[in-house]
């Protein structure tokens, strides 16, 4: 594939600086959308438009040599930056320094909109198009359940034949992940005075048998042959109370499960079983969410609970984009399973191939000093167009 000129790179990091520099935490991303669907009418796409719930689509039509049509899929929230104090520099700076883009969202995922929608600028300036339709989605609200990807395949106006992630794999091509379960524990406790203990109960001692009790157990939790071993982790701990004078009659306990080959019935099994086994008096609670977009959009009700997904590394899309990658860099790509789980589940769950591809970074996701390689946004920006090109394998 012909390099991208000097032009075509300055363009793309700018595009990425300028996503990076605009805050868009979820239900927040209206100027963040309009910068994005301005970047994809600049570039020529053929259909640009904002759906209902706020995401922003793009459409270049394929030259009909496959059948069938690509979504590639990056999301436009981000998780808060935390103490700035964590941070070398500006969370929303987008500073540019040794090679890379820094700021939260950078790998987390506006390098993976950038590189999308410039993969398919590479094509359109040289004339040339993909072979199949091509959707660009960047989507609303993943970071807090998938409001955005779940509206697009629930409405079922764009079918896809396969889904390629933007999500951190590194250039990597990654198959699957875990899936994830948030469980809320309320330990009962009776309210008193701190100076009179002995006429309440507190319920911060049967929480701490609790927890010790489940890190014990955190070494016999479920292994599955390609997405390893699930994982518990405590996440909030909160009372009842504001007051340090006051034992509080609650605490709530949230744990993120991330799940292999368990169900939610396991799940509220288990925390049930390790509850009895220290004597704790426990109410277990799954949460529902109900989101809102930016443009008033209104998701139904939604649990806590997501699936994973594994794709077989023979499937034809697959090994396409392994062509891709190895017709680009002149060797073999690495697979993988995130760590964590994605959008890609909504997708995965209807029967269409999905895996992810993207220079953004999995271990940078959600910590200080976010940044994103400017060297593999360009690598990136190739292997998409080269599978665009070719996207069934030979």
């Amino acid at each position: 594939m012909e390099r991208l000129t000097d032009e075509e790179r300055r363009e793309l990091v700018e595009f990425c600086v300028q996503l990076v520099r605009t805050p868009s935490p979820p239900g927040e991303e209206g100027e963040c959308a309009r910068i994005v669907k301005a970047e994809m009418e600049r570039l020529g796409f053929d259909e640009v438009w904002v759906d209902e719930a706020g995401n922003v689509l793009g459409l270049v039509k394929g030259s009909g040599e496959a059948e069938g049509s690509v979504m590639l899929n990056s999301h436009m929230d981000h998780v808060e930056p935390g103490d700035p104090r964590e941070w070398s520099v500006d969370p929303f700076s987008g500073e540019i320094r040794e090679g890379r883009i820094y700021g939260r969202g950078a790998s987390d995922n506006k390098g993976g909109i950038a590189t999308q929608v410039h993969s398919l600028g590479y094509l359109l300036r040289r004339g040339r198009r993909p072979a199949m339709d091509v959707y660009v989605a960047a989507v609303v609200q993943e970071e807090v359940g998938g409001t955005g990807t779940a509206y697009i395949f629930e409405k079922g106006e764009i079918k896809p034949s396969v889904v390629v992630l933007g999500e951190g794999t590194s250039n990597r091509i990654y198959l699957g992940h875990r899936g994830g379960v948030i469980a809320e524990v309320r330990f009962k406790g009776r309210s008193a005075h701190a100076s009179t203990p002995e006429k309440g109960f507190n319920p911060i001692f049967p929480a701490a048998k609790f927890i010790l009790a489940l890190e014990e157990r955190l070494g016999s939790l479920p292994v599955h042959p390609q997405l390893g071993r699930s994982t518990i982790s405590p996440t909030i701990c909160s009372t009842n109370t504001r007051e340090s004078n006051v034992i509080p009659s609650m605490l709530t306990l949230t744990l993120d499960w991330r799940t292999t080959i368990e169900g939610k019935g396991y799940v509220v099994r288990f925390l049930r079983e390790l509850a009895d086994s220290v004597g704790a008096e426990v109410e277990i609670e799954i949460p529902i969410r109900r989101n809102v977009t930016y443009t008033g959009y209104r998701d139904r009700e939604r649990e806590a609970v997501v699936s994973g997904f594994v794709t077989p590394m023979d499937d034809p899309f697959v090994q396409a984009m392994r062509r891709a990658v190895a017709e680009v860099r002149g060797e073999e790509p690495e697979f993988g399973y995130w760590r964590f789980a994605t959008d890609g589940r909504f997708s995965a769950s209807m029967g269409i191939t999905t895996f992810g591809f993207s220079p953004c970074e999995e271990e940078l996701a959600h910590r200080p000093d976010e940044s994103i390689s400017i060297e593999k946004m360009e690598e990136a920006v190739l292997c998409y167009a080269w599978f665009l090109l070719h996207p069934a394998s030979s």
